[in-house]
């Protein structure tokens, strides 16, 4: 084995287990009950409309603002990362279709299973419009950064 493919292969690990991390975020905040869920993202709509108020704004966020923000954002999170473990991934498994594996289940079947587990969390609700809110986060995520590395490899290859 080269050191160029042992370097990737530890990378695909280190994302993998960064992408484990960020499921256990999303999926533990999905099972917190609506009440305290509700709690948190009030501390947050508090925080964020103090600051607009001391930057002289004259808006203020909503609850739900935050809330649907959150859903996407965790998800552009979880695209990224998917993303960058493709990347790595492509170099280890080239030509093999092995280096797309679990990105459809990342892109589909996590915000399914995030909304099932709220179906069953006291006091929250199963959304069909989240799974499409999140499946929207995570293809942002996801395009960015495979945008931003195909930019990033272009330019590095002009300055060889």
């Amino acid at each position: 084995m080269k050191a160029a493919d042992s370097k990737q292969e530890l990378r695909v690990l280190l994302i993998s287990v960064l992408m484990g991390l960020t499921l256990l975020f999303i999926w533990g905040h999905s099972m917190i009950p609506a009440v305290f869920s509700s709690m948190e993202s009030s501390r947050f709509v508090d925080l964020i409309n103090g600051l607009i108020y001391s930057a002289g704004g004259s808006f203020s966020v909503t609850d739900h603002m935050v809330r649907k923000t959150a859903h996407f954002l965790e998800y552009a999170i979880l695209g990224a990362e998917t993303a960058l473990r493709d990347k790595w991934k492509s170099a280890v498994f080239a030509g093999s279709p092995a280096k797309y594996s679990g990105t459809l289940f990342f892109w589909i079947g996590v915000p399914v299973i995030d909304e099932l587990i709220q179906y069953f969390t006291p006091g929250r609700a199963c959304m069909i419009q989240d799974v499409f809110l999140d499946i929207c986060g995570f293809a942002a995520g996801y395009g960015v950064l495979y945008i931003f590395t195909r930019f990033a490899d272009n330019n590095m290859s002009c300055h060889k």
